[in-house]
């Protein structure tokens, strides 16, 4: 394995660490109001952490439509993150040997 495999890897479990404890407490919090299924499925379709903790506050008393405006607000906050990812990921696939690297 190159080095750069390794270094990705290790580069990715530090990440992970870092998202687990927040993960943990969603799924502590989501127990009692929804099923495992649709906390899975939140998890996967609402990447912002933020959004899924307003999700189950609102769940109760509000309408679907609020809940969709509000988590839409609450991710305008990654459009220049998006922005910048669009202008720098090009230069990483090339920055390295291979873009499979790059990627990694």
């Amino acid at each position: 394995m190159s080095e750069v495999y390794k270094r990705s890897f290790s580069d990715g479990i530090a990440i992970g660490f870092g998202y687990l404890p927040v993960a943990m407490a969603f799924g502590i919090t989501a127990k009692p109001l929804i099923d495992l299924l649709s906390t899975t499925l939140m998890s996967g379709l609402n990447y912002a952490g933020a959004g899924q903790f307003l999700t189950l506050q609102m769940l109760e008393d509000s309408s679907y439509i609020t809940i969709i405006i509000a988590i839409f607000i609450t991710f305008l906050n990654y459009i220049p993150i998006a922005a910048l990812g669009v202008l720098i990921f090009p230069g990483i696939l090339y920055a390295v040997e291979s873009p499979i690297e790059g990627i990694l």
